[in-house]
């Protein structure tokens, strides 16, 4: 019996049974389009890149940022956060839509004190979630 495979509904993502009648040309899901990679997260991802200085005002709000971030983990719009081993910057993958995205970084005071800079908010789409 071939394997799982994840599938697109109107209501979301479900693990379904491969079986012949679920399958179209080239053996895919008949609800996978070839060459678009759609996760368990929709079409995409916003990776946000920040760097950080030594400014201590950056260290007062992060408690609260990371209250915030918490929050939205919680509630799936955010896959993974934290700082980079080196202590130079962090990242933060959302699931969101870039302009959700852009609500929160204008939201959450952290991403513009004094010693955070966004050095960079971009989509990406994954290949692999697991």
């Amino acid at each position: 019996m071939p394997g799982r495979v994840l599938v697109r509904a109107a209501d979301g993502f479900h693990q379904s049974s491969s079986r012949e009648d679920d399958v179209g040309p080239g053996n895919l899901p008949k609800t996978v389009v070839p060459n678009r990679h759609v996760t368990a997260y929709g079409d995409g991802m916003v990776v946000v890149e920040l760097a950080f200085t030594d400014n201590p005002a950056r260290l007062e709000l992060r408690p609260r940022h990371r209250e915030i971030l918490t929050e939205l983990h919680a509630a799936g719009e955010v896959l993974v956060a934290g700082p980079f081993d080196d202590g130079s910057g962090s990242m933060v993958v959302f699931t969101t839509s870039r302009e959700r995205v852009d609500e929160v970084l204008k939201m959450d005071p952290y991403y513009s004190v004094d010693g955070v800079t966004v050095v960079g908010v971009r989509e990406l789409t994954p290949l692999f979630t697991t």
